[in-house]
């Protein structure tokens, strides 16, 4: 069977995973001869000879100190590069699906990049006893016990008193380990919210790179804290693993070297002793967990490669060059643009255009239409989210858009779409005034709802309408020339809608900015500059108010 999980770490790291592959040869090595000296010493406790009996006590510790040394190195080492890989995979691959389109995110889906970047590379780092292991070891050791038991009162009692003293020392690092996992899992819902920023606000640091190297850099750090968790409390679990190989062989010592001194007719159950104590660690037991690490494993680099992938092979994950982004603009023009949705076997689904539009800096657009016009998929062509697919094309200031500079097009917009997300942190801006952000606050009457301390938004669970308030109040601060609102005023009350059409937008035109918004409030559309209605994909009416 081929380990994938190998060839994976020996593509992902650096690291000398050389040694400790010889390391662990090592230590099963010795493991092995130990076989050897212990039939020995007992063949030896028939006849009794110091010189031979000292000879074999200092062999025996001499390989179990090598077999030690060997496991734990191999161990520590391990959990470094593992920890390191994970990191790297996931960092690399969220960039990645940041540097995608907006199209393959919608194809893919959240629950699967999810379960990617999560399970599959939290299954790479496994070594836990799985139940069913656990509980056939559990059971293989207590039929032991009884049989130790019943040829040897004396050793179980002394292997009792071994596993009582083991048991206590490996729950007292457990409960400090606990303490560095649930750090650790905190640090990793951070890291999941953060995630989940990528993923659900994809529309909006798609629009402002700037933003994006933000976010993508809180990931990075957050990434890094959790490594250092999940190491420290790996170290502390194996330092107790560490002693159960070291009581192991301590009571192996016992057994062969000071029992038979003082208890009679001891030496003829001593082979039977060790080799009950030997079956108790099990070979089988090993390869059983082995093999279920490499079936899972297998799948889990499977199923990473798979999906870098198909990230590759969308093109887009090189970075482009951002230039120095537009400041401003004079107008936007579609070209005979259309747009399509298509099946798996190129049907298309749905289609917009061919769209033919001039929009002009400083003008308040309004766009209008029933359910299924088109009006949201417009708004994602006119962002830059989507480019065309079916012909035409977009003009920026008589410049084409192509795929070198449609990034530095996107930069001109904010947009609250109408599956918008909010971050709790406005990424992308510096030097942020907070007494400006708390003044925002209050306009929008969200003082007693949420607060603005240490970089971030102080509480998120509000209702859509203030939460659409609250990225309003971001995107005031990002001061980008171009607004777009996808149906903003719909989950507002009565005061808020009319405050938005009446002030909001003139606000924003008197600043010199072009606000496009999607509107049902037909009583409103003359506080626009223009009125645009959709049916079925096309734009069917462009009506002028000025």
């Amino acid at each position: 069977m081929k380990i994938k999980l190998i060839e994976f770490f020996s593509q992902e790291t650096d690291a000398p995973k050389k040694l400790i592959v010889f390391m662990s040869v090592v230590s099963g090595l010795a493991y092995g001869l130990l076989i050897y000296v212990i039939n020995e010493s007992a063949a030896a406790a028939s006849t009794p000879n110091k010189a031979a009996e000292f000879r074999n006590l200092l062999l025996f510790i001499s390989v179990a100190a090598i077999f030690i040394i060997g496991i734990r190195y191999s161990l520590n080492q391990g959990a470094k590069i593992t920890e390191e890989v994970i990191r790297r995979v996931r960092i690399r691959m969220i960039d990645k699906l940041r540097q995608t389109d907006m199209q393959f995110m919608e194809s893919v889906g959240q629950g699967e990049i999810y379960t990617r970047i999560t399970q599959d590379t939290e299954t790479l780092s496994e070594s836990t006893i799985y139940l069913i292991s656990f509980l056939n070891a559990a059971i293989s050791i207590a039929a032991i016990g009884v049989y130790i038991l019943i040829i040897a009162p004396a050793g179980f009692l002394l292997v009792s008193v071994f596993a009582f003293v083991g048991t206590f020392i490996f729950m007292s690092n457990y409960t400090k380990a606990k303490k560095q996992v649930q750090l650790s899992r905190m640090k990793e819902a951070e890291f999941f919210e953060a995630l989940d920023d990528v993923l659900t606000g994809f529309k909006e640091i798609k629009i402002s790179r700037k933003k994006g190297d933000d976010l993508f850099e809180d990931i990075r750090t957050i990434s890094i804290d959790s490594e250092k968790l999940k190491l420290s409390a790996s170290l502390k679990h194996f330092e107790s693993i560490i002693f159960y190989y070291l009581s192991y062989f301590t009571v192996i010592a016992v057994v062969l070297f000071v029992l038979p001194s003082f208890v009679d007719n001891y030496t003829d159950v001593v082979v039977k002793i060790i080799a009950g104590l030997l079956y108790a660690y099990g070979l089988a037991d090993g390869l059983l967990k082995g093999l279920l690490t490499v079936l899972k494993s297998n799948v889990a680099v499977e199923n990473l490669s798979r999906m870098e992938a198909r990230l590759d092979n969308v093109g887009n994950h090189i970075r482009q060059t951002l230039g120095k982004a537009p400041s401003d603009f004079g107008e936007i023009e579609f070209h005979s643009a259309l747009f399509r949705y298509s099946d798996k076997e190129g049907g298309t689904l749905f289609e917009i255009g061919p769209i033919n539009l001039t929009i002009r800096k400083g003008e308040i657009l309004f766009i209008a239409g029933g359910n299924g016009s088109g009006k949201s998929t417009f708004l994602k062509l006119l962002t830059g989210l989507y480019s065309p697919t079916g012909g035409g094309f977009v003009t920026l200031d008589d410049e084409t858009l192509s795929r070198e500079n449609y990034q530095n097009y996107r930069e001109l917009f904010f947009a609250i779409f109408s599956d918008f997300h909010l971050f709790r942190k406005l990424y992308g801006l510096e030097s942020i005034d907070e007494q400006r952000v708390k003044e925002l606050l209050k306009q929008m009457e969200l003082q007693r709802k949420t607060g603005y301390a240490d970089g971030k938004f102080t509480n998120l669970d509000l209702s859509t309408g203030q939460r659409k308030r609250l990225a309003y109040i971001a995107g005031i601060l990002e001061d980008k020339p171009i607004y777009v609102f996808d149906e903003w005023a719909a989950d507002q009350d009565p005061t808020f809608r009319k405050y938005f059409y009446e002030t909001l937008i003139r606000d924003l035109k008197a600043l010199g900015k072009t606000v496009i918004a999607v509107t049902h409030d037909d009583r409103y559309f003359d506080k626009g500059d223009r009125l645009i209605m959709m049916e079925e994909g096309r734009i069917v009416s462009d009506e002028s108010f000025v």
